[in-house]
């Protein structure tokens, strides 16, 4: 349970660079859907609805000036991999995905 409360702590964390950021705003449906829906007491299903909207293009992570090595260490692809992975291990994976 404590590695999910980190995990939850670092997601917050780098949401929130993020929201407050808003450079990547056109890039693909997550930014717009965060900007949205960010607020204080985001719950995981809100993380997996969020996660489902990343390609995984990686181009946020190219044009991000938060990246390593600047100290806030933000990186949203592997962010929401990681979300995306605790996904399926809470949820297990449909057929579909």
């Amino acid at each position: 349970m404590e590695g999910i409360l980190i995990q939850d702590l670092e997601l917050k964390r780098q949401l929130f660079v993020c929201y407050t950021c808003r450079l990547c705003t056109n890039l693909c449906p997550f930014f717009p859907k965060l900007y949205e829906t960010f607020k204080d007491n985001l719950s995981f299903d809100d993380y997996f609805n969020l996660a489902d909207l990343c390609y995984q293009c990686k181009i946020c992570y190219h044009i991000c000036p938060y990246k390593d090595p600047h100290p806030y260490k933000i990186d949203i692809p592997k962010l929401l991999l990681n979300v995306k992975a605790l996904k399926v291990k809470k949820k297990g994976l449909s057929l579909e995905d």
